[in-house]
């Protein structure tokens, strides 16, 4: 049976995440350490002791999120050694838990990396003022026919087209407001803008990629060992050349989440497991397709039901 490993990005954090894992497996206590080695921080502070507010902040957020992913991941792996997905997916950071499951990156080198993405994004919220607005109920071809309208370019994106009936736009401050007061004249549902960093997955970001395609050159990547299908384009990267450009642009591109699952679904995926905290994604899932079946491990105890899934797969 086809299944896939899919991993959460921003957004699904929260204070004193994963900290089961971590009072029991060693392997993820050992994740933990090997990446406060490496960059010389403390990660157990941020996971265990931080405010929602702090943790919320891109550059804890990210690191917290990539660690905590891997360390499930290597639960997992040490587990249920048996069980190998056909196919891995990350939406946003979770694109990075993603390029290491798939042994496309070390942990090492993947953790540089969103290192270096956090930083350099951090950098570009400071520098760029933005916002983010989310519309339910709404068609995303009048959604995209009523911005193209409103001609105002580079300070309204789409960054998310996560589920259907689900638009994130991303820009200027003034940029979201005028999209914000069309989407609302065109019918929608609802809106909401979040408290945000900055303009995630838009023009924007567009500074966070130099010093993100520096840190990509200088690391070591392999095609991946499980096909992995990535944001900005819903299906696999043909060679190498094409997956490196494909994260630099991720961070100022829409990113097709739903798109993704349902390229999935088409390749005969109709089992998933969700691979971190939070359960975005399952949520997701369940509204792109009702049909599809997630096992999600936010809680340690989570384990069990993969267990009985991963019989129930065998049988």
């Amino acid at each position: 049976m086809n299944f896939a490993f899919i991993y959460p990005g921003q957004g699904a954090q929260y204070p004193q995440m994963a900290k089961v894992y971590f009072e029991t497996f060693e392997i993820f206590k050992h994740t933990l350490e090997e990446a406060e080695d490496v960059l010389e921080l403390s990660l157990k502070k941020i996971l265990f002791e931080m405010s929602e507010q702090d943790l919320g902040r891109t550059f804890n957020s990210q690191l917290a999120l990539f660690v905590s992913s891997c360390g499930i991941q290597r639960v997992v792996e040490k587990q249920f050694p048996n069980l190998k997905p056909s196919f891995v997916a990350g939406l946003s950071l979770g694109e990075y838990s993603a390029l290491y499951a798939s042994q496309t990156l070390s942990f090492k080198d993947a953790l540089k990396l969103v290192h270096v993405r956090a930083k350099e994004m951090t950098k570009a919220c400071k520098e760029n003022k933005g916002a983010l607005a989310v519309v339910l109920g709404l068609g995303k071809d009048i959604l995209f026919q009523g911005i193209k309208e409103l001609n105002i370019p580079n300070e309204i994106w789409i960054a998310n087209l996560n589920c259907p009936g689900q638009v994130v736009l991303s820009g200027s401050v003034k940029g979201v407001e005028a999209a914000v007061k069309m989407a609302k004249d065109l019918g929608a549902k609802k809106v909401v803008m979040p408290i945000t960093e900055g303009a995630f997955h838009s023009g924007l970001m567009q500074g966070a990629q130099n010093g993100l395609r520096e840190q990509i050159e200088d690391s070591s990547f392999s095609m991946p060992k499980t096909p992995l299908i990535m944001n900005v384009c819903a299906k696999e990267a043909k060679d190498l050349t094409e997956l490196k450009e494909n994260l630099i642009s991720q961070v100022s591109s829409t990113t097709y989440w739903e798109d993704s699952i349902r390229h999935l679904l088409d390749k005969g995926v109709n089992q998933f497991v969700e691979v971190g905290v939070g359960k975005i994604l399952t949520g997701l899932n369940r509204r792109i397709d009702k049909s599809i079946k997630t096992v999600n491990l936010d809680h340690a105890k989570a384990l069990e039901e993969l267990c009985a899934w991963q019989d129930s797969i065998n049988a």
